[in-house]
């Protein structure tokens, strides 16, 4: 069987668990080791970057990464899942909300906030999943947790629909922006639809789709579609290291900067670094906690690694 050691941009569909697209990839490609960096729910598309092999190491670093959505929210219907497939608890008239309204109260949503995520949510309390509390009619206070909104814009509102452009960080609930943008308004909202438009590095104009994914899969042609496992890190500055460092960093070694081996800028603005060798091969990431220039290896890939 052969080894898949790479990054895929998916773009899932709507209507599918972003577990069940990791299934039918992990089906369609026969890897075992593969693993999604950012659940989407079932009524949104868009960007899912998926790793396989190696590149599983690199999930929390892509899970970091900031995203990007583009929102349709529907004002005057309040859901329990807070989005369009839930059953509706409350409705409002919108009709006497305006644009200038709607851009004064999104102005609470902005810079660093306390957000409550939903109950319709995989967050575990008390190691219960929040979703299985809630399909069973069981509802839990929740602590409100600290996320990054850093840009939010209005692009469109028509009466009751709006739509909106969301730039945020980690453990943000496009959901509960929707339920607590309707609360400020008094009329409800709630998600109608949801597209995911960037994770990190991965774009959706450069997406593949599940289906295309699985047919390339099967017919063994994925090697145009992977991505290599420093477009992971692309934001992490560079170390060029020689192959004795290389070797040194895959054998758990630290190493040590010399002005011949070691070329990066802003040293002293980094903990963490991307290495690669004489090649220009990427060997992993390494930190540097203390600024003291002893680099520690925190993830060695030994992809092709060469000693000469």
């Amino acid at each position: 069987m052969i080894s898949i050691n790479g990054i895929l941009n998916l773009d899932k569909p709507y209507g599918i668990t972003s577990m069940e697209a990791l299934r039918r990839l992990k089906r369609a490609s026969a890897q075992k080791k593969i693993g999604h960096t950012g659940t989407l729910d079932p009524i949104a598309t868009g960007v899912i970057p998926v790793c396989f092999g190696k590149a599983t190491r690199l999930v929390e670093d892509i899970m970091n990464n900031e995203k990007e959505y583009v929102a349709t929210i529907r004002l005057g219907l309040t859901t329990d899942t807070y989005d369009a497939l839930g059953k509706t608890v409350k409705e409002i008239s919108p009709s006497k909300i305006s644009f200038e309204r709607i851009q004064d109260a999104l102005s609470n949503f902005q810079g660093e906030i306390l957000q409550i995520p939903p109950m319709f949510s995989a967050i575990k309390i008390s190691g219960n999943r929040l979703y299985n509390l809630a399909r069973s009619g069981v509802e839990v206070p929740r602590e409100p947790r600290t996320v990054n909104v850093y840009y939010i814009e209005l692009l469109d509102y028509s009466c009751p629909i709006l739509k909106l452009k969301i730039k945020c960080g980690k453990g943000f609930y496009v959901r509960s922006l929707a339920n607590d943008l309707g609360s400020i308004l008094g009329c409800g909202g709630m998600i109608q639809a949801l597209t995911r438009t960037k994770s990190g590095p991965f774009e959706i104009e450069n997406a593949i789709t599940l289906a295309e994914a699985e047919e390339n899969f099967v017919n063994k042609e994925f090697n145009n579609m992977m991505s290599p496992l420093d477009v992971a890190v692309n934001h992490l500055p560079i170390i060029n290291v020689t192959h004795e460092e290389a070797n040194d960093l895959s054998q758990g070694k630290e190493i040590f900067s010399t002005e011949d081996s070691f070329i990066f800028s802003d040293s002293n603005s980094f903990s963490r670094y991307r290495v690669y060798d004489p090649k220009g091969l990427f060997v992993g990431i390494v930190r540097d906690e203390k600024n003291s220039l002893t680099f520690k290896p925190e993830k060695i890939f030994n992809l092709n690694l060469s000693l000469n």
